[in-house]
């Protein structure tokens, strides 16, 4: 995150002294604003850098959310429906006149910057997929993910709509074109009606979710407390809700650790929670499982012992050793590259390892090459 807002402050920046003829005087501006935000952001940006062979992310990731969407993203900007989903393309009507008069010679440099900003998001949304010649130029790009230019893009895109629709009402006031002010009236009225009614609709459902969370007691953990510290929680892969929000959404407000893909989608762990059984007493053991909820009338997790039932959901906890236990390291090697990571993990996790205690310790070679001391010992503890 602090990478993409560092490349779009420094273009923006870059972009409010645009000329169009005066290429010395961007490339001027451009290096002055990236020198000034690199100093600023250097004590984060620097770590992230010196750190970067911990980044991953795992292979069952959507890739569009990493490398872009390719064509459909200028495909359904054209459709309309990039800014108005299945709505009336009002918005994307008015972006469109916002973004061609930011283009003229007489607007100014405001004007150019949003709009460069606007379609530079939908560049970097497409990513990988449309140009990957050109892609592949641009530092950092696998650290990103492209799916969070969205923000951007829509941002500017409001700005483009609001210069769009002032625009036609200037002309056609001036110029006496009552059909244009008129069909441009319409237009406003409805996209704010529009607008209006799809934020009640959200304000709405917000309300209802706070009065289904005032169905769970202040209590509600409580009877869960001796095995809090014991280990991470588990809230069911069966959709177990309160209300619209999933259970571990609820758990996670509550700031307790769980085995759950929130918490472990951007770190190699996450491998293990794809893989992991909640029916396997020795996963339960790997991952320290101790405090358990499921929806009422399911089967326990193997070992646990119901502690109470309320609203629809059984509490139990699992008696455990905690957090910390001796384990066997049977091999200990380097593996290169991440896919070999995932097949070595899948080898270990899906066969007898877990059961039998011995622990197979595969570290990518990356890792190593920054942190030489991570590999451990083979046939030893720890």
């Amino acid at each position: 995150d602090t990478v993409t807002l560092s490349l779009f402050v420094v273009a923006s920046l870059a972009a409010l002294s645009l000329r169009w003829i005066s290429l010395k005087r961007i490339t001027f501006q451009g290096a002055r604003a990236g020198l000034i935000f690199g100093a600023l952001t250097a004590y984060q940006l620097l770590s992230l850098w010196q750190d970067r062979a911990l980044a991953y992310h795992n292979v069952r990731a959507l890739a569009g959310r990493w490398e872009g969407y390719g064509v459909a993203v200028p495909k359904i900007l054209l459709r309309g429906q990039f800014l108005d989903f299945q709505r009336l393309p009002v918005l994307s009507v008015l972006v469109a006149v916002g973004l061609a008069l930011a283009f003229r010679r007489k607007s100014g440099r405001a004007e150019k910057s949003v709009a460069f900003l606007f379609l530079s998001s939908l560049f970097f949304l497409s990513g990988r997929p449309l140009l990957p010649f050109v892609y592949d130029w641009f530092p950092l790009h696998k650290a990103i993910p492209l799916e969070r230019f969205t923000g951007p893009a829509h941002l500017a895109a409001i700005w483009l709509g609001a210069l769009g629709l002032v625009s036609l009402f200037t002309f056609s006031v001036d110029k006496k074109r009552w059909v244009i002010l008129s069909v441009a009236s319409c237009g406003a009225i409805y996209l704010v009606g529009e607008r209006y009614h799809y934020v009640a609709q959200d304000a709405a459902a917000i309300q209802a979710q706070i009065e289904d969370n005032a169905y769970l007691p202040p209590d509600f953990l409580r009877d869960l407390e001796p095995d809090l510290g014991r280990g991470r929680f588990w809230t069911s892969s069966q959709g177990a809700r309160v209300g619209d929000v999933a259970l571990p959404w609820v758990v996670a407000f509550d700031g307790h650790s769980q085995v759950s893909l929130l918490e472990h989608s951007l770190s190699h762990a996450s491998e293990t929670v794809y893989l992991f059984s909640p029916k396997s007493p020795s996963h339960l053991r790997l991952l320290n499982v101790s405090p358990a909820i499921t929806p009422a009338g399911s089967s326990l997790l193997p070992g646990a012992e119901l502690r109470s039932e309320n609203v629809g959901l059984a509490k139990s906890g699992i008696p455990g050793e905690g957090y910390f236990s001796v384990i066997n390291i049977d091999r200990a090697f380097p593996v290169e590259g991440d896919e070999a990571y995932i097949d070595e993990a899948k080898l270990w996790l899906t066969g007898t390892g877990p059961e039998s205690g011995c622990h197979s310790a595969p570290i990518p070679r990356k890792i190593l090459a920054r942190w030489p001391s991570a590999q451990p010992a083979p046939n030893g503890t720890s």
